[in-house]
Parts: structure tokens; C-alpha cells; sequence
């Protein structure tokens, strides 16, 4: 007679069920996405053409299907560490890095929140700025790089503030991506910089190495280059110029090794009229706007200005890289149990981490309702209950952060 162990059965088909479950849960939100996009070969390399006419409904994301669980961080709340809510925040391994607000520097913390110190300030003097065009936070090394626009040099700190000799640039540029790796900096510039000259490798004194021309990508007369994206990812960078007006265009990768730029995704407006759109790319997926609503100040020479909005408002989208499938998209806070809505997707994650700063005041009343809603998770309402038991009227900024899977 064969005695059949129920409870080992039992305890295998629960599990069965619940892999089946989760991998049914994360295939849902594409289940019914049409493919939008096709692969071409262009002289030996893919690109992905995006079709925008099959973008006709919208996936909602619960920010968990892009990230691992929230943590949440009170900063340092002494004076001198006080950040606003509209600065910008960077998360690394180690430490954040609050980019500098209006009247108030960039200042870096520990992870856990500690403050170590202000980099650098804001004016015109030696290690001073007016604004941040882009940034690079090397642990690596200890060191962290700023370029603050209208610049011929990167400005360069220690962790502990100290300002250390700036890197040359050939020339003054208004805005830039880059990268320093050891003695070499890599630059991609607006490619209506004169001399035309798209991405560069130089030493540390400003002597070029080695050098690429704009060629093709050179913006024609008439032409505004609205944003430079840059996303560094390994040994390459993921780049696209926004532009308006809108012109036929393409997500390259710049890789600096063999100094070759090659494209890799684009939107297809052979087949309707061309709005303003732009490109972004994380690890798993392809996204950016159909459209963009732009608005511009436009200076006269008595310094008056005057603000126009063109462009649509976006409709952002999402192309997974090996179904094709996609469609627009948004992204709902389910961490915070639907109360932190996000709607522009597109410019959620940087440096491998979704970042929120949050004001504490306002942080209160979101914790007041979720804390009795029944769908917050239970390692969510004892992160959120610590917080609230220890939440004061002097509270700095809190950092909200997920890091991306």
C-alpha cells in the first residue's frame, strides 16, 4: 500500500500556484500591449523603429514593477544641512547629493542622512556656480565633478567639500555631458557648438585626445537644441538631442573606446506630421514623449522677456527591447498605497534610483492617510510609523528612494 504524503502535495501546489501567480502578475501589465516597433539593420547594427500611430492605450505601472521596496530617509536636520524641496536629488551607494536650489549649494550626506558638507557655493568665484547642467558623483575616487554651464572648466570637490583644481575644457560651452575615468574626460556636446564638433576625449588640462564631428547630427539654422540627453551606461553613453523644431532624429550610443556613434531607436513620422518628442532608455526598456509641451522664454535685448508654451502636452510610452511590445504609460506610487501619483514616467529614475524629496510638512499629511489605509504593506506601515513617531517641526527634507531592479 503507498502511503501518499498529503501535506508535502499540499505544500508543492501552493507553491506552484504562487510562482505561477507572481510570473502571471508581472507579465499582465504587457499581456494585451500590441508590438509597436520593428528592428531594421542600418549598416550592420539594429535600430528599433517605433510606429507612434499603434501607441493607442495606456499600461499603469505600480512603481514596485521597477523597483525594489521604498526606503525613506529624514536629512540631517542642522542649518547648514537644510535643502528645499526643489532641489534635485542623487542617490549613490554611499551618499546623497542634493544639487544646488536657488541661493543654496549642493550638499552631500551619508546615506543614513548625516551631513557632511556643502560642495562648493553659489556665485562667480573660484569653486562657485549659478546653476548644475550636469553632475558625476565618483566614490571610486572621492571626488565629485560639476559643470555649471557657460563654462570652460569642470569644477571639481573632495567629499569633504574641499575645492580641488578644475578640469580644462578646449573651450566655453553652454551645456555638456560627461565622464571622468582617471586621467581622461569624455565630453558630448549640443552639436551647434562651434567649432562643430560632437563628443571629444581629452586629459585633464584640457588637451584633446581624440575627437568625432557633429557631420550630420549638426543642427541647421533655425534649429534650438532644447536638452541634451545623456545616460551613462558601462562603456557607452545613451544620447539624444531634443530639438525644436522637431526634425527626423534617433537615440544613439556613444561608445568612447572605438569612438563610434551608432543608432539604436527612433521614432517613425514617415507617415504623419512630426510634433516635438524625445528618447530616453533604461536597462529593460525604450521610453520617452510622443509629444511635449515646451514652454520658452524668449529675452529681448532690454532684458525683458516674454514665455510661450508649444508642443502638445506628452504622452509618454514605453517599448520593451526584446518584445517590442509597448504603448503609453504611467507609473502609480503603490509603496505609498496610490497616494504619490507620478506623472512623468519618463524622468523617474537616474543613477540606477527613483528619488522623491519630499517637504516634511507635506510627507504628514500623505503618512495621516495611508497609515489607515488597509493596502499598505506591513513592512511599508512600520517604516511609515516610525517616521511619524519621530517626525518634528524642525524636520529637514525627507529623501524617498527605491533602487531600480
Amino acid at each position: 500500500m503507498i502511503k501518499r504524503n498529503y501535506s508535502f502535495l499540499l505544500l508543492a501546489f501552493i507553491l506552484v500556484c504562487a510562482s505561477c501567480s507572481k510570473k502571471d502578475l508581472s507579465q499582465a501589465y504587457w499581456e494585451d500591449a500590441p508590438i509597436v516597433a520593428e528592428r531594421v539593420m542600418v549598416e550592420g547594427n539594429e535600430l528599433i523603429k517605433l510606429n507612434p500611430d499603434l501607441l493607442t492605450d495606456t499600461i499603469v505601472f505600480p512603481l514596485s514593477y521597477f523597483t525594489e521596496e521604498l526606503d525613506i530617509i529624514k536629512l540631517d536636520d542642522r542649518d547648514e544641512a537644510l535643502v528645499s524641496p526643489q532641489q534635485k536629488v542623487i542617490v549613490s551607494d554611499n551618499y546623497i547629493l542634493a544639487l544646488a536650489g536657488q541661493n543654496n549649494p549642493c550638499k552631500l550626506f551619508e546615506r543614513d542622512g548625516k551631513f557632511i558638507a556643502d560642495i562648493g557655493g553659489i556665485g562667480n568665484g573660484p569653486g562657485e556656480y549659478r546653476n548644475i547642467r550636469s553632475y558625476q558623483l565618483d566614490e571610486a575616487n572621492n571626488r565629485i565633478y560639476l559643470f555649471s554651464g557657460y563654462s570652460s572648466s569642470i569644477l571639481v570637490y573632495d567629499f569633504a567639500g574641499k575645492v580641488l583644481d578644475p578640469i580644462k575644457l578646449p573651450r566655453q560651452l553652454n551645456e555638456c555631458a560627461f565622464h571622468v575615468k582617471n586621467d581622461r574626460v569624455e565630453i558630448i556636446v549640443k552639436p551647434n557648438d562651434q567649432p562643430l564638433t560632437l563628443a571629444w576625449t581629452q586629459t585633464l588640462n584640457g588637451e584633446m585626445l581624440d575627437s568625432i564631428p557633429a557631420e550630420h547630427l549638426t543642427l541647421h539654422k533655425g534649429a534650438w537644441a532644447l536638452r541634451l540627453y545623456s545616460d551613462k551606461q558601462e562603456d557607452l553613453f545613451a544620447v539624444h538631442f531634443m530639438t525644436l523644431p522637431g526634425r527626423a532624429d534617433t537615440l544613439y550610443h556613444m561608445n568612447f573606446n572605438t569612438m563610434t556613434i551608432t543608432p539604436r531607436f527612433m521614432m517613425d513620422y514617415s507617415n504623419r506630421e512630426m510634433q516635438p518628442h524625445s528618447y530616453e532608455e533604461w536597462k529593460d526598456y525604450f521610453v520617452g514623449s510622443t509629444s511635449e509641451e515646451i514652454h520658452i522664454v524668449m529675452v529681448n535685448e532690454d532684458g525683458s522677456g516674454d514665455r510661450r508654451t508649444e508642443g502638445d502636452k506628452p504622452a509618454h510610452y514605453i517599448v520593451d527591447k526584446k518584445t517590442l511590445k509597448g504603448n503609453c504609460f504611467r507609473i502609480e506610487n503603490d509603496f505609498m498605497v496610490g497616494q504619490d501619483i507620478v506623472h512623468q514616467p519618463v524622468y523617474l529614475f537616474e543613477n540606477g534610483y527613483f528619488v522623491r524629496n519630499m517637504d516634511p510638512g507635506e510627507l504628514e499629511e500623505k503618512l495621516e492617510t495611508m497609515l489607515q489605509s488597509e493596502a499598505l504593506s506591513e513592512s511599508m506601515r512600520k517604516k511609515f510609523t516610525r517616521v511619524q513617531e519621530q517626525m518634528g517641526d524642525d524636520d529637514n527634507n525627507y529623501i524617498l528612494f527605491a533602487k531600480v531592479k
